[in-house]
């Protein structure tokens, strides 16, 4: 269960696990809390075993929706549910709890790190849906230790009682379409380009990244900066470009459907992040481009080995290390290669869902 069909971070994640299920036969149920906005899973509609469901209005609405929906499959018993947004955590842990929601597991996943990125009535309304519901989650996972251990000291009493794992994000190599488009060749075949991708919100410091390839912007005259992705900070973004001069040179020409050729035809991919549960973007960068870089915008980032680093929300240090990657020897990336491939191999959506299914039968 989602809160909408558009694809962040969270939602990746969901459509794999997903479209997992599919691959070995299973018959998948997804219900999306506001009408539909995102084409991002429709490759899932020609899967006779992918059934959609879409709520309607707005976010608490489409919460409040939920209810419905749970009395329309009342009927049925879930081997597994799936969720990885408070709200919704701990709203199915209530209907688990009622009877309402029939299934033997019940898998909540935390998205991001929410005592260190929320405060005030935001704060209070997330601890309300921790308590609703979270002491009936079979297991829930977060994506860092330090995920985990903010969560055991924001909730220590229900956290204590709660099956907690950690489990790094996957990835499916499979999936992975890499042939140019006609929305990415227009960049791919005209320009050299340092690119970056999320959406358009504070968190993910495009502020700072812009400010960095200022910077660097005389001394690779021939070298543009793309940043795919929309949001709410789009418009101050486009005026730090217009401040700086940079109209020509950065591009924010909205979010692609598939990022992959534009990751891997980069002279350089960039993750500027000032706090993240785990970056999504990095690995999808690492699968396609040896020359990467990112900020320590998570503490687990610094244990991926070859990956230059700089520390969040540090203009200079980003577009020194940005310098540094852009001149950087074959060498050095023909070793990351290795790196990056054990890296991505033992993070895997096979192994990921291995883990899942141990972790409940330890439980058991």
């Amino acid at each position: 269960m989602l809160p909408s069909d558009e694809l962040g971070g969270a939602e990746q994640i969901l459509r794999m696990i997903a479209s997992y299920h599919l691959s070995i036969g299973d018959e998948v149920y997804i219900y999306f809390g506001v009408k539909r906005i995102d084409d991002g899973w429709s490759n899932l509609d020609t899967n006779k075993n992918a059934h959609l469901f879409y709520g309607k209005g707005g976010n608490i609405s489409g919460l409040c929706y939920s209810f419905i929906f749970m009395l329309k499959v009342r009927s049925f018993f879930f081997e597994r549910v799936y969720s990885s947004n408070v709200y919704y955590n701990g709203i199915l842990g209530f209907y688990k709890k009622c009877g309402i929601l029939r299934a033997k597991y019940l898998i909540g996943r935390e998205s991001t790190s929410i005592f260190e990125r929320y405060s005030g009535a935001k704060l209070l309304m997330y601890k309300f849906f921790y308590r609703l519901g979270y002491k009936n989650l079979d297991l829930l996972i977060c994506q860092t230790e330090f995920m985990k251990q903010q969560l055991q000291n924001g909730i220590a009493n229900i956290a204590r009682n709660i099956n907690l794992q950690v489990l790094h994000n996957p990835i499916d190599l499979r999936s992975i379409i890499t042939q140019p488009e006609a929305q990415s060749e227009q960049f791919i075949n005209r320009m050299k380009y340092i690119v970056s991708a999320g959406r358009l919100i504070k968190e993910k410091g495009f502020d700072i990244l812009i400010n960095a390839f200022h910077k660097i912007s005389n001394k690779y005259k021939d070298v543009n900066l793309i940043i795919l992705g929309e949001g709410k900070e789009r418009d101050a973004l486009q005026k730090n470009v217009y401040d700086l001069e940079l109209n020509a040179r950065v591009i924010l020409p909205g979010r692609f459907d598939n990022v992959y050729p534009l990751f891997k035809h980069a002279k350089l991919c960039v993750v500027s992040s000032r706090i993240e549960g785990f970056p999504n973007t990095l690995l999808q960068m690492m699968s396609q481009n040896t020359n990467v870089i990112s900020t320590l915008c998570v503490q687990e980032i610094s244990n991926i080995k070859g990956l230059p680093t700089c520390y969040p929300n540090d203009v200079n240090g980003l577009a020194t290390l940005m310098d540094e990657n852009l001149l950087d020897n074959e060498e050095n990336l023909n070793e990351r290669v290795k790196e990056f491939a054990a890296y991505l191999g033992k993070n895997n959506i096979e192994s990921y869902m291995m883990s899942i299914s141990k972790y409940l039968d330890t439980n058991d």
